[in-house]
């Protein structure tokens, strides 16, 4: 970096790059004719294709041409190489991107930043340095010693503009000297920076002498000083702080404009930091380091006052013919939407993966509420301009009630003193029981229907109350709930039957749901999964990825890389599998999302560039979501279609379908229609199978898809008519086919 010039934003290639060329050279740590580089791989290193940092740089650039038009090469500056290709990176100044290439000619005799700052004075960055550290040097003294002189002269060094792609404002602190004379002297030595009096309105001069053109190529050069966004404000200027008579003129002012820089807010400069993360509380990986913490402490007082005040569980005698499960505390810290502290969370959970079928547990099924019923409901509620009210209740499961015979160690840090040989017998469905869903819904849904609620016949989450013209819906998903209705004394009701039976908490209107963000604004209601979005692109670490504007190329078959495997298969599916959950809201991510989770038994390379490809898509959309219009009516439609041999490599079939409550999307599904030669089999079962161009001779087969695709969107608004049929769902649902089967059935 020193004998290229290169400013100091670039020191992370410059890490990088000396990194990579340690591995090439022997090492002490080694044999002496030895590299690190041939001790992993095998092989001597190849020294020829190594180029000198910093240098100019010709690379192809043909691969990022959109079209015959665009430039074939630029001049680039060399900043190192790729990690996981063979190439070179090549910095591109006026936009400040990055190109990737293997076809590079360089010119190590020409040095783009030397150039730049060809009219550095070095004379000028020392001082500038000094002054800064000994001002700096005097305020801590001052501040300790609590000592105050007599006369002090503050002076303020205007801000140095980076003259790059991006013009950072870097701001200098105050420089206060001990006594006035001292101050003068060191505030002459700072040439050729230009000193102004730090007013309620800062004034920057005009540079028209020549030691203002000195001052212009020192501000060139000023990525040089270490000091940048990142710096802290040590304090705020003064007013009328430096003596006029030490002071050039100034001709003109800028705009009397308060800015952040001069409030002294600053964010810290990313660039300069090799990972950035957030902040993070620790948490504990033993009772013993949880129970040191009083905060921690606290948390697990709070659970164990929970479990006694529901009668978890009483102390019995063991016995050799018990099964006796293990206990175990989970700690969590819980955060606010913001990224800020909550609350410090202490569960104690059962070891339930030792429990075993027919003597602990049974039956373990648990329904959730399904996503086309939220929406669903949703739609209504918004339509008819309903209340929406979002729910919580405090440790759910320790509500239900336990028919199985369970044991259960007691929990460490809280062994009875008096029975230490003691066990557990469970008496609710403690965190961690595999019943544990099951006891907790049953025990719920007794209460509904007591209350007066009656369980829809297409969704068993969905619970309906009507009293006389009075209708209240409820959606659960475990202990969180969403009651919506037209009567508020109704609903005032069920809150106070709630609360008397559970420990609730009122989450005010629904803002917050299952990871989904819900806005009220004048016309309706709209969906978003924003802040999942942000998440996931972060767990992917392409938060600052490039965005696109289609989710997937053209023909995605025909990408690179097909017969490569990837080399993180969990990985690639941890990450598909959240992309599904992100299109509760997103259906315009239903089709590459399900394309992408077809190869997850096997991903290649070209699959997990096609899943980059959606993250990035996702990157430009993160704010897109579903939206809920009033002004519409509650008529049930549907719009199916299917293409015909659609996979080229298995002649398979895809069909879709959208469904509307009036003009508000609340369904959609797409899928893979995996027995296409099984449909002709059942059919005709004494007709041998033959292949797919002769069944579709006659069209027939691609007729049949199409009412494949109409037969699964009728299932699906049977469901959904059923589950409305009491809420507003007013006349039979009309199905949409394409054009293609309507000529066919005409």
């Amino acid at each position: 970096m020193e004998e290229s010039k290169a400013p100091q934003k670039f020191w992370v290639e410059a890490f990088f790059t000396a990194n990579f060329l340690s591995n090439l050279l022997p090492t002490t740590v080694l044999d002496s004719s030895t590299t690190p580089y041939e001790v992993l791989f095998g092989k001597t290193p190849n020294y020829s294709a190594l180029r000198t940092f910093g240098c100019a740089c010709f690379p192809t650039l043909r691969q990022y041409a959109h079209n015959k038009f665009d430039p074939r090469s630029l001049k680039c500056i060399f900043l190192g190489y790729t990690e996981k290709y063979k190439g070179y990176r090549c910095y591109y100044p006026p936009t400040g991107r990055v190109y990737l290439s293997r076809h590079v000619i360089f010119d190590e005799s020409s040095f783009p930043f030397i150039d730049t700052y060809a009219g550095l004075k070095q004379s000028a960055l020392t001082p500038l340095l000094d002054a800064w550290i000994k001002g700096f040097s005097n305020m801590q003294s001052a501040s300790e010693q609590e000592q105050t002189a007599a006369e002090t002269i503050n002076s303020s060094v205007p801000a140095i503009n980076i003259v790059q792609q991006q013009q950072d404002q870097l701001t200098v602190p105050n420089i206060e000297g001990e006594t006035s004379n001292n101050t003068s002297n060191e505030l002459l030595c700072i040439t050729p920076i230009q000193i102004i009096t730090s007013q309620e309105n800062d004034a920057v001069p005009e540079s028209s002498s020549k030691g203002n053109e000195e001052c212009t190529e020192c501000t060139a050069s000023s990525d040089l000083v270490p000091i940048g966004n990142s710096a802290p404000s040590l304090s705020p200027r003064p007013e009328n702080s430096v003596s006029s008579s030490i002071l050039p003129s100034t001709t003109e002012s800028i705009h009397p404009m308060t800015t952040r820089l001069k409030k002294g807010i600053v964010k810290p400069n990313p660039r300069y930091a090799l990972l950035t993360h957030k902040v993070s509380y620790p948490m504990p990986t033993t009772v013993t380091e949880a129970l040191k913490d009083p905060n921690w402490t606290a948390a697990m007082l709070e659970e164990m006052g929970n479990c006694s005040e529901t009668q978890t569980w009483s102390l019995v005698p063991l016995t050799s013919k018990m099964h006796v499960l293990g206990s175990k505390w989970v700690f969590r810290v819980k955060l606010h939407a913001d990224g800020s502290l909550d609350k410090y969370k202490a569960r104690l959970v059962a070891q339930g993966f030792k429990q075993e079928e027919g003597i602990d547990y049974l039956e373990t099924y648990s329904p959730v509420v399904r996503s086309a019923t939220v929406r669903a409901v949703l739609h209504l509620a918004t339509v008819m301009e309903w209340e929406l009210k979002q729910m919580d209740v405090k440790n759910a499961f320790l509500h239900g009630d336990l028919t199985e015979t369970v044991y259960m160690k007691q929990p460490a840090g809280f062994i009875d003193k008096d029975h230490p040989n003691h066990v557990c017998l469970l008496h609710k469905s403690l965190y961690g029981l595999k019943q544990s869903p099951r006891a907790w819904f049953d025990k719920f849904s007794k209460f509904l229907l007591s209350f007066g609620f009656i369980c829809s016949m297409s969704d068993p989450s969905l619970f309906i109350c009507v009293k006389n013209r009075d209708v209240i819906m409820l959606l659960l998903y475990v202990d969180d709930m969403v009651i919506t209705g037209n009567s508020s004394k109704l609903l005032s009701d069920l809150l106070h039957a709630l609360n008397q039976q559970f420990k609730m908490k009122d989450l005010g209107r629904l803002s917050y749901f299952l990871g989904i963000q819900a806005q009220f604004h004048s016309k309706g209601l709209f969906l978003s999964q924003q802040k999942y979005a942000e998440d996931l692109l972060a767990t992917a670490a392409m938060s600052h990825c490039s965005p696109v504007a289609t989710p997937l190329p053209l023909q995605p078959e025909r990408a690179p890389h097909q017969t490569e495997l990837f080399d993180n298969p969990t990985y690639f599916r941890s990450l598909a599998g959240k992309l599904q959950y992100l299109t509760l809201t997103r259906p315009d991510l239903q089709f590459s999302v399900n394309y992408v989770c077809q190869k997850m038994h096997a991903p290649t390379v070209s699959d997990f560039h096609l899943l980059k490809r959606i993250l990035r898509y996702i990157k430009g959309t993160t704010t897109m979501g579903i939206a809920f219009n009033k002004a519409t009516d509650c008529k049930l439609r549907a719009y199916s279609d299917s293409d015909h041999a659609g996979c080229m490599g298995t002649r398979r079939s895809t069909m879709g379908f959208y469904t509307f409550l009036g003009n508000n999307l609340i369904s959609w599904c797409l899928e893979l229609i995996w027995d296409i030669m099984d449909a002709k089999k059942r059919i005709d079962d004494s007709e041998p199978v033959r292949s797919p161009s002769k069944i579709d001779s006659d069209g027939s087969l691609s007729l049949r898809f199409s009412f494949r695709a109409l037969h699964t969107s009728y299932r699906k608004l049977s469901y959904l008519s059923n589950g409305g049929g009491r809420a507003g769902a007013q006349k039979p649902p009309r199905v949409g086919l394409d054009q293609q089967a309507r000529r066919e059935v005409e």
